[in-house]
């Protein structure tokens, strides 16, 4: 899956399965099964939510991935800063309601 999903982001970063497979590098790079989200998670959100502004149905599932993985493990002040980052960056989708 990171083979696949680096060569098409790196092949065409303006195909639209770019920021998916973007999506799906985040999350192989940012989790640790054991223990959950790593350090500096929310950090490296906002990265990829900059290269891929217009991409918000991503953006709201990549926050929300972070916020569930963070509850899972009981990292409540992770997950607090993940779903304060969504609302502030899409407060008025109907996804965020």
């Amino acid at each position: 899956l990171r083979e696949l999903c680096t060569a098409e982001v790196k092949a065409n970063p303006a195909s639209p399965f770019a920021p998916k497979a973007a999506f799906y590098l985040f999350k192989l790079d940012n989790y640790n099964r054991e223990k959950g989200p790593k350090e500096g998670i929310l950090a490296n959100a906002a990265q990829l939510l900059e290269k891929y502004p217009d991409q918000k149905r991503i953006g709201f599932e990549l926050l929300m991935e972070v916020a569930d993985q963070a509850s899972e493990f009981e990292m409540s002040d992770l997950a607090l800063a993940a779903y304060k980052d969504l609302l502030k960056r899409y407060p008025d989708t109907n996804m965020t309601e």
